[in-house]
């Protein structure tokens, strides 16, 4: 074993003395020189004590310029070494006992030693970089501002929604038209793979910062530790010193008021409001449930919209559109079947709220679930929500007698188109057209209606010819033919939504809005140290400063005088 290598590592400062080993002969000079040096110029080397003990010697005996004046031959008189601290080395004259193994053998670190410690460094570097909070300030005010983008402008609708709308002669801002909605995303900005990804880095910053900051916080507070000197007491920021008192009353005195309270000898500790530090790590993970929650919304939502007349019925899957990661339980056949819809209507005759009667059909025909949905009431079943959200006017059934429909009369559903973006009507209204003449022939009734309550009828030249209500019965002659209307069809509007990452939201704010009010919980600690007579107490609040002190007051006011008889 190189001793070189020993007394290098291990003792740096101190230096080790040389034995000559070529022959019999005493070395005219001794030479103050470092282990290394030492033991390459074929030196004997003893133990680290013996070293530095003739290294002092050495030092001793050189004169003011600094040379080394000659030195006596050294034996185990001199060096008073031990002999379990002199280490042999072989000179090739004679025996020598064997080296010692070498328990310092320096191996050199392999490539993935080198790999690990270089990922290490680069992991360290970049959460401390995520742990900003200027960048998370900064991330935060990036996903506000595209939220409110998507909020202006309408997401999720056909691109010719956007071409009427947002047309390139007419661009706000002079650059936001159809083609800049609908190159950059901005039509469904939600689930771009850049608002995700702004998702994905803010989440990667709350988790830095909870393991670089909230997580080691929480470990130093959660540490049982006893003051044993009374100069430590002297950092708090209450400290008091106070005679005649024992340790053993301020004990229960701090468990009343809530304390967790310990006691090992004549040291205390005693805390309360630990929740209070492990809060905004809980903070933390809402929001990062939030985040996951809008990202798995995002690739997993599975929505679709329909209009469906009173009476009829659509297959469910069919009428949703499918999304990356969404599946598709619902799409077992079940169809939903519209059996009746109706208007509520405020006494001056606009509309209040409307109702759809709703039915859950199965394959088989057979009914596994029914409701009467209406606006922010909708029916959910089996992961799938029918949202209440609009309507219309499907047909109109009337009956017509003479002219080419003859004496008996015929009935007629009638379909109805919407007037409402036709020029000079205003508000909803729908209209349906009764030809009365030929093929040929344009002429006919025209019928108009706002609602299901009442119609209005027009001759073939626009002229007004009446009002009829669908269940008074009444007849109309209009053009030679006889009309009596029926009944006005409604269709509802429903949007159908599948979202799986509902769950993780709403779990989200329900942990954040408790684990917020949490945080605002003090965390106090109370350490205290028996010193004879005199008692030392000292404690510290994270938050609620003025409180505590007046806590602290409290507790040592009411801190009973010992008996020294």
């Amino acid at each position: 074993m190189q001793m070189s290598a020993l007394l290098g590592l291990c003792a740096p400062h101190t230096r080790a003395v040389g034995v000559p080993t070529r022959g019999n002969a005493a070395p005219k000079t001794h030479s103050c020189r470092r282990p290394a040096v030492a033991a390459n110029k074929g030196y004997k080397l003893v133990s680290v004590r013996g070293a530095r003990r003739q290294f002092r010697v050495c030092r001793a005996k050189q004169d003011e310029r600094g040379t080394p004046r000659e030195a006596p031959a050294l034996s185990d008189s001199d060096t008073n070494v031990d002999e379990d601290d002199t280490i042999s080395v072989s000179n090739g004259s004679g025996p020598s006992s064997p080296p010692k193994p070498n328990k310092q053998t320096y191996v050199p670190p392999t490539l993935a030693d080198i790999a690990k410690e270089e990922a290490g460094i680069l992991f360290k570097k970049t959460t401390k970089s995520l742990s900003s909070l200027p960048l998370a300030i900064a991330e935060l005010a990036v996903i506000a501002a595209l939220s409110a983008v998507g909020t202006i402008i309408e997401q999720e609708k056909a691109p010719i929604y956007y071409i009427q709308n947002y047309p390139d002669d007419q661009r706000i801002l002079g650059f936001i038209d159809y083609n800049f909605i609908l190159s950059t995303g901005i039509d469904h900005i939600y689930s771009t793979w850049w608002f995700l990804s702004l998702l994905a880095l803010l989440g990667a910053s709350l988790a830095a910062c909870s393991s670089t900051t909230q997580v080691p916080m929480v470990k130093v507070a959660r540490k049982w530790d006893f003051f044993k000197r009374k100069s430590q007491f002297y950092k708090m920021e209450v400290a008091e010193e106070i005679d005649n008192a024992r340790v053993s009353d301020l004990a229960p005195l701090l468990a009343s008021r809530g304390y967790q309270v310990f006691t090992k000898g004549e040291s205390l500790y005693g805390f309360k409001g630990l929740v209070g530090r492990l809060a905004p790590i809980g903070v933390h993970v809402a929001l990062l449930f939030i985040l996951c929650g809008s990202a798995y919304s995002s690739l997993a939502l599975t929505r679709g919209s329909t209009m469906t007349p009173q009476g009829a019925d659509f297959d469910i899957a069919s009428a949703m559109r499918p999304s990356p990661l969404g599946m598709r339980k619902f799409a077992g056949g079940n169809r939903l079947r519209v059996n009746n819809f109706e208007i509520e209507n405020y006494a001056s005759g606009s509309v209040s709220q409307f109702y759809s009667d709703l039915s859950v059909v199965s394959p088989r025909g057979e009914e596994v679930y029914r409701k009467t949905v209406s606006v922010n009431d909708p029916l959910r079943y089996e992961g799938v929500t029918m949202y209440q959200t609009d309507w219309s006017l499907s047909s109109l059934i009337v009956n017509a007698k003479g002219g080419k429909f003859g004496a008996e009369g015929v009935d007629l559903q009638l379909p109805m188109a919407k007037l409402e973006e036709k020029a000079g009507v205003s508000g909803q209204i729908w209209g349906a057209f009764l030809p009365t003449g030929g093929e040929a022939s344009r002429s006919g009734i025209s019928i108009l209606a706002r609602d299901l309550n009442s119609a209005v009828v027009y001759k073939a030249n626009g002229e007004f010819a009446g009002v009829r209500r669908p269940d008074s019965g009444k007849e109309i002659e209009v053009e030679g033919v006889t009309i009596t209307i029926r009944d006005i069809v409604g269709a509802t509007g429903l949007e159908l939504k599948s979202d799986p990452g509902v769950p993780f939201i709403y779990a989200g704010y329900g942990g954040l809005i408790v684990t917020s009010f949490l945080s605002f919980l003090s965390h106090s600690q109370v350490w205290a140290l028996q010193e004879g007579e005199v008692l030392f107490v000292g404690g510290r609040s994270n938050r609620a400063k003025f409180g505590f002190n007046q806590e602290m007051d409290s507790v040592l006011n009411e801190m009973p005088e010992a008996n020294t008889m």
